[in-house]
């Protein structure tokens, strides 16, 4: 797997950063030459912001968000819970929606701990008031749940917070340890279609595509003509994912 901060290293190769997103989260990045940006993207990450090369920045959204299950979560005792999960910002956004639309007071939330699976998503909590109690040092869902295991007991009873078609890792170590916990799926991540001509119009003349999630390897491979694309991923669990869409060259 190639490292992002080496290939934003490289003197000499003049990047246009291509943010492509679902809402509040981003999703991946695609690298080109010559395009000009829309605007100012202050979720632009630190190590490509500082870069002594010339990056022009850019954002093409490629995932949309549809919100389900509301019903469900209206009926769900929420203040039960020991533990409210968060696996993305998105999640935390429908969350305090569905709150509202529920006419839930929050306080009832009051001894409720939070967990979130990196700084992204503790920021989108942070927006609304609240402070995570857990937070792994590194983004992924595995070291999330490795965290949950670590500090909650069997007696704790947890609301884990994600997407229809997210990655089944915190779940399955939870089961696994049999801790106590409600699997409640609030939303989930389609490709958007339409940006598909525009995407490969962008890919014609592009260094790196930076694969930052499951969803976002998955669009990008329904979408995508990558064969001469070189790939880069921000991790293991993303890399499995897009290995598993048919994608090389990572």
């Amino acid at each position: 797997m190639n490292d992002c901060k080496k290939s934003v290293d490289k003197k000499g190769i003049k990047l246009v950063v291509f943010y492509i997103k679902c809402p509040q989260v981003i999703e991946f990045q695609v690298y080109a030459r010559n395009l000009k940006p829309p605007g100012e993207h202050p979720c632009l990450n630190k190590s490509i912001k500082n870069a002594t090369i010339d990056f022009d920045i850019t954002e093409l959204p490629l995932i949309k968000t549809v919100t389900i299950n509301f019903d469900l979560f209206s009926k769900a005792d929420i203040a039960n819970f020991s533990h409210i999960v968060f696996t993305s910002a998105n999640g935390v956004k429908i969350f305090f929606e569905y709150l509202q639309k529920s006419k839930t007071d929050i306080r009832t939330l009051r001894d409720t701990k939070f967990a979130v699976v990196g700084k992204k998503t503790a920021d989108a909590l942070a927006s609304y008031g609240i402070y995570a109690d857990i937070v792994p040092q590194i983004h992924s869902g595995l070291e999330l749940a490795r965290l949950m295991y670590e500090k909650c007991s069997k007696n704790d009873n947890i609301l884990l917070i994600r997407a229809e078609n997210g990655a089944s890792t915190i779940p399955n170590i939870l089961s696994e340890n049999n801790i106590n916990f409600t699997d409640m799926h609030l939303y989930r991540t389609e490709t958007d279609h339409s940006k598909q001509e525009l995407l490969n119009l962008c890919l014609s003349d592009t260094d790196y595509v930076i694969l930052s999630s499951g969803s976002a390897a998955k669009a990008f491979s329904e979408m995508a003509d990558t064969s001469n694309v070189k790939l880069i991923s921000i991790g293991n669990e993303t890399t499995k994912s897009a290995e598993k869409c048919g994608l090389k060259n990572l």
